[in-house]
């Protein structure tokens, strides 16, 4: 073999690798990628057709080097949601992977027990978390037998006092030298959430 005929031989191995190559790749391309919910084995989106008519769901294929990514984003996640999405390729064997998605809707919550006794005289306070994820909640009222309870009010010394953290926040209901009057339901209402409540008795 002359020299001529050396550097067309090292032409063809080097395209034949390229075309090796581009084969491979376009092999890991046409790989049947889909995303099952498996609550009702119901296929959402395979090779980059969705089946279902929630517009809510889409699949972002990216690449980054040799590894391809098949990305099924949910907006607007809601408690219906919640369950187990497996992630399939019709490779042989199958190649799947299972993802538990959580739905938390948020909510108020008063820590420690449903009715609160109290001995005339002393000081109340009630502590309310509530979470809103993602975005922070909204505005928190203080109800008293469902109606609002109010720092500038004719009962004096009432302190409110709320606190945000993220997503998070925290509201505080305090009352001075507390009567009967004070005794029933109260009520931590966040604005388009699920309220808490607990229940005040005095005791004298």
């Amino acid at each position: 073999m002359n020299v001529r005929q050396k550097r067309e031989a090292g032409k063809r191995q080097k395209t034949g690798g390229k075309e090796r190559q581009e084969r491979e790749d376009n092999d890991i391309n046409v790989r049947l990628v889909s995303w099952i919910r498996q609550e009702d084995l119901k296929v959402l989106v395979s090779d980059g057709v969705t089946f279902t008519s929630d517009p809510r769901l889409k699949v972002r294929a990216w690449r980054t080097g040799a590894v391809w990514a098949w990305d099924l984003e949910i907006h607007e996640a809601g408690l219906a949601d919640a369950g187990v999405y497996e992630c399939q390729v019709n490779t042989r064997p199958k190649i799947s992977h299972p993802v538990t998605l959580h739905v938390h809707e948020g909510g108020a919550v008063i820590p420690g027990p449903s009715e609160v006794y109290v001995e005339a005289g002393s000081r109340l306070l009630l502590t309310c978390w509530v979470e809103a994820p993602p975005r922070p909640p909204g505005p928190i009222t203080w109800l008293h037998d469902l109606h609002p309870v109010h720092a500038t009010g004719d009962r004096g010394g009432v302190s409110l006092h709320v606190a945000q953290e993220g997503a998070r926040a925290s509201a505080r209901l305090s009352l001075t030298s507390v009567t009967p009057q004070d005794a029933g339901n109260y009520t931590c209402n966040p604005e388009s959430l699920e309220p808490a409540h607990v229940c005040l008795r005095v005791t004298r």
